[in-house]
């Protein structure tokens, strides 16, 4: 299994008869009415348009859920995974939805996705992905916060090649959700650090950081990734810091 990191959360996996992306975004999200716009280019597949097998979705902010990318990406009548209380909106947004319960697994091609718990920094229905290909095995954790369901995602579903962790810390002030808390409503490198420690993984990607920031109304922390690579040795975590377009392949990392 081949794993590419897109720009923000995105990623793009891939085995031999099945390709799939995860939280794709190619184009300026209306979250760029707070954030600003992207900060750097906004990586698509390499897959060529209308052939990727399977999209799974984290949750519906408009920067893990880009409809047009999904629509460009995607063959016609490719399942778009995704926690089950946003399968109508992606219903109605012209995809093939599955809901999929905590901890169900979804097989689709040579890839398995299972739903694990998340939490959301504003309450939106939120999971996170464990996908594998029966050899290797990763968690793609959206932009959760903080929360107890580690120990249960590494009893269950552990051990994992490589975790994919957000790690900017964002600050975030939305008009639905005033008056604004002033907390993080993403993981900050110490807790991601401390999330892949629990999760026994035995690598630890940063995402969802460096794209967006613009005060007042979305503040990321300065240099995440160089404070996760810190807080990770402290753990003794091997700290994968992929940049936007790397790949790596699973089946070459050391267990």
């Amino acid at each position: 299994m081949r794993v590419r990191r897109l720009t923000w959360a995105g990623l793009e996996v891939q085995t031999p008869t099945t390709t799939a992306v995860v939280d794709l975004l190619t184009g300026t999200p209306s979250l760029s009415a707070v954030a600003g716009p992207p900060r750097e280019p906004l990586l698509a597949p390499l897959t060529a348009p209308g052939t990727v097998d399977v999209a799974a979705v984290t949750h519906l902010h408009s920067d893990h859920f880009d409809v047009e990318a999904l629509r460009t990406a995607l063959a016609l009548g490719a399942p778009v995974l995704c926690p089950p209380a946003a399968a109508p909106a992606v219903t109605e947004a012209g995809f093939n939805a599955r809901g999929v319960e905590l901890w169900e697994t979804a097989k689709v091609g040579e890839l398995d996705f299972t739903a694990v718990p998340a939490v959301d920094g504003f309450g939106s229905p939120q999971v996170s992905w464990v996908i594998s290909d029966g050899a290797a095995r990763l968690i793609h954790c959206g932009d959760t916060l903080w929360h107890g369901f580690w120990w249960q995602i590494a009893e269950r579903c552990g051990p994992f090649d490589i975790a994919f962790l957000p790690i900017n810390g964002a600050i975030a002030e939305f008009d639905y959700a005033q008056p604004a808390s002033g907390m993080p409503a993403v993981l900050v490198p110490e807790q991601a650090a401390a999330a892949a420690d629990v999760l026994q993984a035995g690598r630890a990607a940063p995402i969802h950081y460096g794209t967006f920031h613009q005060a007042p109304g979305y503040l990321g922390l300065p240099d995440p990734e160089s404070a996760f690579a810190h807080a990770a040795g402290r753990r003794g975590v091997t700290a994968q810091l992929l940049q936007p377009g790397e790949e790596l392949d699973l089946s070459r990392v050391p267990s």
